[in-house]
């Protein structure tokens, strides 16, 4: 989401018109309201409380959290003479090549539309998914660049951004997983073959499976240490980022007890209960149910940062 420091554009038309176009002029109010953090706003009025001079009456957005990237204004004077409005033109071509978020998503986008054209239209093979798979990893490893660890400056930042980038491609592995499982979980009464692929990946997995929680417990501390930090840990229940980021540990939690049980348990009781179809079929249930849930967990874990990543972290504020 595209945010405007209001504030700095207040300032600067406030120059431009008191100095320029009527000595005595003062800013009244403005819509939005000075110093507002807002959704890129179509309109900008801002009133004064004398009458302007149009021919020297404009104003400008800056966005000063990148780089103070400036944004063009195409501004009216009202009848009355003591407004201002003004209407951003070029906010999306802005936003697409003059900041890291807007070629972020240019890449995001070419990235996953490859994988997909692939997927469709080449024969399911080793090279194919392979490729699939990269084009994956840059898509995953582009969000990087829409969250908090962008915004990170000083020493730390190329730390943060890293560990912002190992997390989302560890999650993208955990939950992508976890619906080819599913996919190979799908029929009720699989065949003796498709149970034991089933069972060779499910066991397979479990190297990946610590490889990737290592990775997400690593990086989860690193990127708290940068949002909320030791100073800050009561905002975890006083602010809505730190309420949402509870609320995400505490499915994540409950995931890794899921996963556990999945390894140390019913992966090992469908390998015993092979050929032997009412244990192999009570192993498949259990399994079934228990990705299922770990599945749900996963994409309401996702929810949640997309909704905290729109906020302010509590190291912030």
């Amino acid at each position: 989401m595209i945010r405007h420091h209001l504030g700095v554009a207040v300032a600067a038309a406030t120059l431009l018109v008191a100095s320029q176009a009527a000595a005595h002029a003062k800013l009244v109010s403005s819509n939005p309201a000075a110093n507002a953090t807002v959704a890129a706003p179509k309109i900008i009025t801002l009133t004064f409380s004398e009458k302007l001079v149009p021919a020297f009456s404009k104003f400008e957005v800056v966005m000063p959290e990148h780089g103070g990237m400036k944004v063009a204004v195409k501004t009216t004077v009202s009848k009355d003479g003591k407004s201002l409005t003004g209407a951003p033109t070029a906010a999306l071509s802005a936003v697409a090549t003059g900041m890291d978020l807007g070629k972020a998503a240019i890449i995001r986008a070419a990235a996953a539309g490859l994988a997909v054209l692939l997927i469709l239209v080449l024969k399911p093979s080793r090279t194919t998914w392979i490729v699939a798979a990269t084009l994956g990893a840059i898509a995953t490893a582009s969000l990087a660049w829409m969250g908090h660890g962008a915004a990170t400056e000083g020493v730390g930042a190329s730390l943060h951004l890293v560990s912002d980038i190992l997390h989302a491609w560890a999650a993208a592995v955990w939950i992508g997983a976890l619906v080819a499982f599913l996919l190979l979980l799908r029929t009720p009464t699989p065949t003796p073959a498709a149970t034991g692929a089933l069972h060779r990946a499910l066991h397979g997995f479990s190297g990946v499976g610590t490889a990737v929680v290592a990775v997400l417990l690593a990086t989860g501390a690193i990127n708290g240490w940068f949002l909320v930090g030791l100073d800050h840990l009561n905002g975890l229940w006083t602010t809505a980022y730190g309420r949402l980021l509870s609320l995400k540990l505490v499915l994540f939690v409950v995931m890794f007890g899921l996963a556990a049980a999945n390894r140390f348990q019913l992966t090992p009781a469908l390998g015993r209960g092979l050929g032997a179809q009412d244990s192999e079929g009570a192993a498949l249930a259990h399994l079934r149910r228990s990705v299922i849930l770990e599945t749900a967990l996963g994409f309401g874990v996702l929810a949640l940062v997309a909704w905290f990543g729109t906020l302010a972290p509590p190291g912030a504020m």
